[in-house]
């Protein structure tokens, strides 16, 4: 019994002419089981949720700018931070980076399809729907600390279903890693893309179900126990963030950032045109990143308690149990950057290293996230105060943007696969040094407003934020400013990419089947690959397979 499902696609697309034909080409996308057109599917659909939410993320920063009067509606205010919370998180981070994967991951592994494909479409309409019902559920006032009680069943049931469906499409894709390589590639020669989406999925499928858990048990509560008064019942209207707050902060999210990771390590040899120097690290970073996913099943803080007041046994135990959970996916990044640091000095050396966009995008990725793991693991945020505050907002911003960042870099690094067509190169780096920029000036005035006490309003209410106060005046004006003003231009950052992209799809040079001198076999295909991606299966001697079958000295 063989788990590969042989897509039909091709037949469904022929088609009568006119408005028969354009139903025909819509219908086949609908019904298909071709991981290629699955993969982005969930690709284009998070990036145009990604554009909305980065808008609404800028209004709410020039929103925040007086402290005393704002023009949006105070009693929405709570609920359209939610929104920009779970929305980039379920709605951009994971279906981005998942759909890139679903899409790229087969034809690396050398495999003519993913396995379970019926069962990675289900995954993307069970996601969709839910994405459906969370953003219907928030425009009839639902959503923690809604005001509705049918509209707060909604969300409750919306995100359930945005969950599962996120969850079947990570067990297609784990099973695809495991089950469906070309003969010869072993779990150590799996390019470092594809290792890392399978860590990925791993940690999706034991994290978020613990979740969907808490989702199961405070809507059961809130239909039947407590739905007649949003205040009764065992959670209450503004409760649901306390059962969810795990699954939507920090360092949980940072496992959903593990493909910026992989990513560049995939690039860097590419454009270093060197093998990857200290392989076997690259693959050991990514696991050690991955211990932070720990934290969202556990479903507890790793902090260190008050210090003064605790003996030197509970120190100790306090010490190692933030350690495991906080500073080890540290060392993971230092581990695996220390591995890709290196092949990129040794082209530097060798003088055959290309500055390209996606190199560029990968590493603006990185920076971000490195700054996320660093201000959230290596600044005591209880004993400071800072949770609560604008702070974490900060710190989960940066997550956030280095995943798109990342994102970017890989349509651009993967487009010319799929289309045949090569994006220009010079608008390509300036958006990638644009994101870079509008990343840290969205991020970086929210970590100095935590320190000057200004209250996060996720999870509570207007009323209750402006009760914190602030410490200093001047502080709101500018640097709200700064930050609506970066997420501005992250939001026109995505669009000029977006118009870029397909502006080259419809008049860009033809790219060819292996632009960028590749090294793993998605590039061994055609540009656009056929539906069963290879004609006669690849044997597997490295973990550059296609640097294998080039004349020697090609990959100098």
């Amino acid at each position: 019994m063989t788990t590969i499902h042989t897509p039909t696609d091709a037949a469904a697309s022929a088609a009568s002419p006119g408005a028969g034909q354009a139903l025909s080409a819509v219908a086949s996308w609908v019904t298909t089981s071709d991981h290629k057109r699955i993969g982005r599917l969930f690709v284009s659909l998070s990036m145009l949720m990604s554009i909305g939410l980065i808008g609404l993320g800028a209004v709410l920063g020039f929103d925040r700018i007086d402290r005393t009067e704002n023009f949006l509606d105070v009693n929405s205010l709570g609920q359209l931070f939610s929104l920009f919370r779970v929305g980039l998180i379920f709605m951009a981070m994971i279906p981005l980076m998942l759909g890139t994967a679903i899409s790229i991951v087969p034809m690396q592994l050398g495999a003519r399809s993913m396995t379970f494909p019926r069962a990675a479409a289900l995954g993307l309409w069970t996601w969709l729907t839910g994405c459906g019902l969370v953003i219907t559920a928030y425009a009839q006032n639902g959503g923690p600390g809604g005001g509705d009680s049918s509209a707060v069943d909604l969300f409750l049931a919306g995100l359930g279903l945005t969950v599962i469906g996120l969850v079947i499409a990570a067990a297609s894709l784990a099973s695809t890693v495991l089950t469906s390589r070309a003969p010869g590639m072993t779990l150590d020669r799996v390019p470092a893309f594809a290792w890392s989406s399978l860590v990925l999925a791993v940690a999706i499928i034991i994290t978020l179900p613990v979740m969907l858990a808490a989702l199961v048990y405070i809507y059961v509560d809130h239909r039947y126990g407590g739905r007649q008064s949003l205040e009764a019942g065992g959670f209450g209207g503004n409760a649901i963030y306390p059962w969810l707050r795990n699954a939507l902060s920090q360092p949980l999210t940072f496992i959903y950032a593990l493909p910026v990771l992989g990513f560049v390590a995939e690039v860097v040899p590419v454009f270093a045109r060197r093998r990857t120097v200290l392989r076997f690290a690259v693959l050991v970073g990514v696991g050690i990143f991955a211990t932070a996913s720990l934290t969202g099943i556990t479903q507890i803080d790793h902090t260190i308690g008050e210090w003064g007041s605790l003996s030197n046994g509970d120190r100790f135990k306090d010490l190692v149990d933030y350690a495991f959970f906080n500073l080890v996916p540290i060392l993971g990044i230092l581990v695996l950057m220390g591995a890709v640091t290196l092949t990129l000095l040794t082209g530097l050396k060798a003088r055959t290293v290309r500055l390209e966009a996606p190199l560029i995008f990968g590493f603006a990725g990185v920076i971000t996230l490195t700054h996320a793991v660093l201000a959230h693991l290596l600044v005591p945020i209880e004993d400071l105060h800072l949770a609560g505050s604008v702070y974490e907002e900060g710190v989960f911003t940066f997550v956030v943007y280095s995943v798109l960042l990342a994102g970017l870099g890989a349509v651009s690094y993967w487009a010319p696969k799929f289309r045949g067509r090569q994006i220009p190169r010079v608008p390509l780096l300036l958006l990638a040094l644009g994101g870079l920029g509008a990343s840290l000036l969205a991020s970086v005035p929210y970590l100095i407003s935590g320190f000057n006490n200004q209250p996060g309003l996720f999870g509570v209410t207007r009323a209750e934020s402006m009760v914190i106060g602030w410490n200093h005046e001047a502080a709101p004006e500018l640097l709200n400013t700064l930050t609506g003003i970066g997420h501005g231009l992250m939001a026109l950052t995505l669009l000029g990419f977006i118009a870029l992209t397909q502006r080259a799809y419809a008049k860009g040079k033809s790219a060819g089947d292996d632009p960028w001198n590749g090294q793993t076999l998605e590039w061994a295909t055609s540009s656009p690959p056929p539906p069963n991606n290879f004609v006669d299966l690849a044997s597997v001697a490295s973990p550059e397979p296609l640097t294998d079958l080039k004349p020697a000295g090609s990959d100098a």
